[in-house]
């Protein structure tokens, strides 16, 4: 399993559909889901008084989750041809719905919707619930789409994706590839070699603050199961440093592969770091006396650490 920055797109770009307008629906549920999600779409902001302007702007956002709604809808009932009507009219020739899946959505919910400037178009955050073989259990999803208002009707416009975090910071990392680096690593790829299903991994990666000013660990961009823990984010010149990281295997089985992007302050600077290895499940154990034979002698060393 392949799970390049940021999170799983890449894992997901078999189920995707060109233009923006991703389906990931099994054929098995996509009747129910059609009855049972909509009231999750449909939510009308409750609060205190307000403005005339935030009232106006909440009717609009309504509409917005509702259209958004229906499109979903339609889009996991396999009903392409009512889904095209959500599309932006220029943008209709690139709906390609899918020829086959490898992957299902089980579920999926509005998380919010931000109006634009000029309030003629808006970015709503949608989180999926996907099902895959690759992957033991479920993984959430979420990724944002741009809806532009036209002629007095909201479309989804999936010519013109807003940019993600991975979209800038991928920019950034490839901008600065090649050029010499504040932050020193020994090793950018920390590799697990293998861990039974359900074993807690912790990556580390040392470096060296190698210019004459200090450097602030700003930010850790990865997936929300891979823990940042991280010791110290402050840097002194010359100094050394650890990126420090854990995440729970109990969610995976075989080749795992994840990229994640590193933030440092104030000299803006990207590294991209991996972690991969293999996690065995316990069948798999059970049927390799070699592994059997490798994880008893790893319980016996730890048992004799102090």
């Amino acid at each position: 399993m392949d799970l390049p920055f940021p999170q799983v797109d890449k894992f997901l770009s078999d189920v995707s559909v060109t233009g923006g307008c991703e389906v990931f629906w099994s054929r098995l549920v996509r009747v129910a889901i059609g009855f049972l999600l909509v009231p999750f779409l449909v939510e009308i902001p409750i609060g205190a008084a307000s403005s005339p302007a935030d009232s106006a702007d909440a009717v609009e956002i309504h509409r917005i989750k509702q259209r958004a709604g229906d499109y979903f809808t339609a889009v996991g009932s396999r009903r392409f041809e009512q889904a095209r009507q959500f599309i932006l009219p220029a943008s209709r020739k690139d709906f390609d719905p899918p020829r086959s899946t490898k992957a299902s959505v089980i579920g999926f919910s509005i998380l919010g919707v931000e109006l634009e400037e000029g309030k003629r178009s808006a970015i709503i955050e949608v989180e999926r619930e996907v099902v895959a073989a690759v992957v033991a259990g479920r993984v959430k999803v979420s990724k944002k789409f741009r809806w532009k208002l036209e002629a007095g009707q909201w479309f989804l416009d999936p010519n013109d994706p807003p940019r993600t975090d991975a979209d800038i910071f991928k920019e950034y990392y490839y901008a600065k590839r090649g050029q010499d680096t504040a932050a020193k690593f020994e090793d950018t790829v920390y590799d697990f070699d293998w861990a039974a299903q359900g074993d807690l991994v912790r990556p580390r990666f040392s470096f060296r603050n190698a210019v004459s000013q200090d450097l602030v660990i700003e930010k850790i961009y990865g997936p929300e199961w891979l823990l940042d823990k991280t010791p110290k984010l402050h840097i002194p010149a010359g100094s050394s440093g650890e990126i420090v990281m854990e995440f729970d295997t109990s969610g995976f089985k075989d080749l795992l592969s994840q990229d994640v992007f590193v933030q440092f302050e104030p000299v803006k600077e990207m590294v991209k770091l991996r972690v991969r290895g293999r996690v065995f499940t316990a069948e798999d154990i059970a049927n390799s006396p070699s592994l059997t034979k490798e994880i008893a002698e790893r319980k016996a060393a730890e048992s004799a650490t102090p």
